[in-house]
C-alpha cells in the first residue's frame, strides 16, 4: 500500500481551503475557514503520525545512512524556526560544539527527531520564554566515532512527575496541555522514541510543572576520515525523503502561525 494515498486527499482539501481562503471578506465565512484549518492541519498530523508509526511497528523503517554536516543541519532547523519563535515572541538559541562536523548517519530521520523535540518546545513555552537548542561533542570511546549530545531546553509549561514513565507512548498527552487545548497527536515522543532506538542512541527528559523541560539526546555516528570539499562528492539525500522532510517541515510552519 502506498502511503501517499492516504495523504494526498488531506493535503488537497487543505491546498482548496487556503485557496477559498483568498476569495473570502466575510468575516463569519473567514471564522469557518480558518476552523476547517486548524482542524485539517491537526487531522494531517494525525495521518502522518499514525503513518510513521506504521512502517515503524511493520519493521518497513531501515536507516538510511550519508554523510552530513552538523553545522549545516543545525542551520537548516534555525532556519524553520527562527521565525516561528520571533511571531511567538520566544528567545531562541543555538549552541554548537563540535570538532569533527561531517559524520554519517541518517539525517533524515535525524532532522524528524529535532523536528519534534524542538517543535514541542515552542508550542509549550509561552511568550517571552526562552529554548535552548545545544549542540555539543562529547568524548567516545569507540573507535572513529563521534558521539554527538543534542540538549533541547525550555522555559515552558513543563510535564508532571507522574507524566514523565509514560512520555514516550503511544497517545499519551500530558492534561495540562489538553485542558490548556495545545494542539497535538500524542504520537510525536513515540516515534521519535522509535527513532532513537533504530539509530542505537538514547533520549532523557527532565522537567517540571511550571518550570520547563529538557531533553538529552545522545548519538554515535561514524566520523569522516578525511576531509571532502565540493558538492559532487557528497551522497545526496534520495528524492522522496527530501519530499517527506519538506512536507514535515511545511506542516509544522502551517500548525504553529
Amino acid at each position: 500500500m502506498r502511503y501517499s494515498y492516504i495523504r494526498t486527499p488531506m493535503n488537497a482539501l487543505l491546498g482548496y481551503n487556503q485557496l477559498m481562503k483568498k476569495e473570502l471578506t466575510d468575516p463569519k465565512l473567514l471564522h469557518y475557514q480558518r476552523a476547517v484549518e486548524q482542524s485539517g492541519n491537526l487531522l494531517l498530523a494525525i495521518i502522518n503520525n499514525v503513518l510513521d508509526m506504521a512502517r515503524i511497528e511493520s519493521g518497513r523503517v531501515e536507516l538510511d545512512e550519508s554523510y552530513a554536516r552538523i553545522d549545516q543541519t543545525v542551520d537548516e532547523i534555525k532556519s524553520v524556526f527562527g521565525p516561528q519563535a520571533d511571531k511567538k515572541g520566544l528567545n531562541l538559541i543555538f549552541e554548537t560544539q563540535v570538532e569533527h562536523q561531517q559524520v554519517l548517519c541518517d539525517i533524515t530521520k535525524t532532522k524528524q527527531i529535532l523536528v519534534n523535540l524542538i517543535s514541542n518546545a515552542v508550542k509549550y513555552t509561552p511568550a517571552g520564554g526562552t529554548v535552548t537548542v545545544a549542540v555539543q561533542e562529547i568524548p567516545c570511546e569507540q573507535e572513529n566515532s563521534v558521539k554527538i549530545q543534542i540538549e533541547v531546553r525550555d522555559t515552558g509549561i513543563g510535564m508532571s512527575k507522574e507524566f514523565l514513565p509514560i512520555l514516550f507512548d503511544s497517545f499519551s498527552r500530558e492534561r495540562n496541555t489538553t485542558v490548556g487545548k495545545v494542539a497535538g497527536t500524542g504520537l510525536g515522543m513515540a516515534i521519535v522514541k522509535k527513532y532513537v532506538d533504530l539509530m542505537g542512541g538514547s533520549i532523557d527528559v527532565k522537567s517540571e510543572l511550571g518550570k520547563g523541560t529538557v531533553f538529552t539526546l545522545i548519538l554515535i555516528q561514524k566520523k569522516r576520515m578525511r576531509t571532502i570539499t565540493g558538492r559532487k562528492h557528497q551522497k545526496q539525500m534520495p528524492l522522496i525523503w527530501k519530499a517527506v522532510y519538506a512536507e514535515n517541515i511545511f506542516y509544522w510552519q502551517r500548525i504553529m502561525s
